[in-house]
């Protein structure tokens, strides 16, 4: 099994060869949205991180208004924005979840996907 660590600069390329199964290993949150945020894809550590156990009922839902509104922010959501409407997203910034949960400190990583107007948003937890 290929090795993925956080942040490194081709995670993007490693993720897209994964199915399901491998993409629900990662040690890490990996959801896959559109330019509108729409999720496409919700692997099981951001079910973990978030608490929220069906990915039925988040996917094809909207990342920032429906299912982590927390994160329509400046700090996120405008960096998503910034990022989409330039065509190139590699993100990598701290960050704080707190919609209907205790909040949780986590490290995000968002980087284009390999499809045009795609892309993923990677969530570590960091740890105290």
């Amino acid at each position: 099994m290929e090795v993925v660590a956080f942040g490194q600069s081709d995670i993007n390329n490693i993720v897209a060869r994964m199915d399901k199964e491998k993409l629900d290993s990662l040690p890490f949150g990996a959801v896959l949205v559109d330019r509108r945020g729409t999720i496409l894809k919700y692997n099981r550590m951001e079910q973990d991180i978030s608490g929220r156990t069906d990915p039925k009922r988040v996917l094809g839902r909207n990342w920032f208004r429906e299912v982590a509104p927390c994160t329509r922010s400046r700090e996120f959501y405008g960096k998503f924005i910034e990022g989409a409407s330039r065509g190139k997203m590699d993100l990598l910034f701290d960050y704080s979840f707190d919609y209907k949960m205790k909040p949780q400190r986590v490290r995000i990583h968002m980087k284009n996907a390999n499809i045009e107007n795609v892309y993923w948003i990677f969530v570590k937890r960091i740890l105290a």
